[in-house]
């Protein structure tokens, strides 16, 4: 392999497993950013502990976007489980399992794992003006944006080069073979 190509798996080792996953990740990651830049301008506390919030409906838009292609990604690799290591595969699979709660409600507007219409799961239970945040209750489960952005950052960030393990190309190959 040639150096530049060395570099850049070490650099992106999900490279290693599949272009179109780490070009996703990538997106997912910028949106994050974003949410995270727009939540530390929009979101203040007032003197009297109110919370203002700006660009709302912005912030609403782009969190659940974030969600779904985050859970998507997560999807994708946590399906081709001989591609990762194990301890790579049960740190995706974990993530996923806690971001199904939160997908399922924005994107079938069901609970998960049940026939059942959402109430209130898909709206903003709550801001915080101090953490400039704000959260979605699920069944008992809170779920803090910043918190949820920050862990995928770090679980895809987490991913080293001996982490891959094949690449999705061939296993799908493999698969279909």
């Amino acid at each position: 392999m040639s150096d530049a190509v060395e570099k850049a798996l070490n650099d992106e080792p999900l490279l290693g497993f599949s272009f179109h996953t780490a070009n996703q990740v990538g997106i997912v990651k910028t949106l994050g950013t974003e949410i995270l830049e727009i939540l530390d301008s929009s979101v203040s506390e007032g003197t009297d502990g109110s919370v203002r919030v700006e660009r709302f409906s912005k912030l609403y838009g782009l969190f659940w976007l974030w969600v779904l292609g985050a859970f998507e990604v997560l999807r994708t690799m946590v399906s081709a489980k001989i591609c990762f290591s194990d301890h790579a595969h049960r740190q995706l699979s974990r993530y996923k399992d806690k971001l199904v709660k939160l997908r399922i409600p924005f994107a079938k507007q069901q609970l998960a794992g049940r026939n059942e219409a959402i109430r209130g799961e898909a709206s903003i239970s709550g801001f915080d003006g101090k953490k400039k945040d704000f959260h979605f209750i699920v069944g008992e489960e809170e779920y803090w944006v910043r918190v949820l952005i920050k862990e995928f950052n770090a679980l895809v960030e987490g991913i080293k080069r001996e982490d891959i393990l094949m690449n999705y190309y061939d296993y799908i190959d493999r698969k279909n073979g």
